[in-house]
């Protein structure tokens, strides 16, 4: 698989994107930088080679992977999303691991939106009329 991990300005995870591969080509690995990355965003990659046919659209900076001290953010995650697999679910298909990722993916995504789909929560029933049981 391969992880994208997208950090806000104080180097904090804000989304974080999952794709399984069939092989690690370039082919393959332009899947997820299509179908996530915007080519105007800045990337951090480690100097993987896959990679280098990738910078003629993207803004891609390779650096020294650093035994994944450079990337901490994305080594955090792999450790979520495997802990998460493995202390949630007693068994992961292969052919239905996408899903599972995705549903990582959305968990993570969303959860930075907590306080405001509560304070939506709390608004919408303050702001609803009275139903009382008789009328039920």
């Amino acid at each position: 698989m391969i992880i994208a991990v997208e950090t806000n300005d104080t180097g904090g995870i804000k989304r974080v994107y999952f794709d399984q591969l069939e092989n690690y080509s370039c082919k393959k690995l332009h899947k997820i930088f299509d179908k996530h990355i915007s080519k105007s965003t800045s990337i951090k990659t480690d100097k993987w080679t896959a990679y280098n046919p990738l910078k003629k659209e993207f803004d891609l900076k390779q650096i020294k992977s650093d035994k994944g001290k450079s990337s901490k953010e994305l080594h955090n995650m792999i450790h979520h999303v495997k802990s998460w697999l493995r202390g949630t679910f007693s068994w992961v298909r292969k052919e239905h691991i996408q899903k599972y990722l995705d549903e990582f993916s959305y968990r993570i995504n969303r959860s930075i939106y907590k306080e405001n789909i509560f304070d939506l929560f709390l608004n919408r029933m303050m702001n609803t009329q009275k139903i009382y049981i008789k009328t039920l």
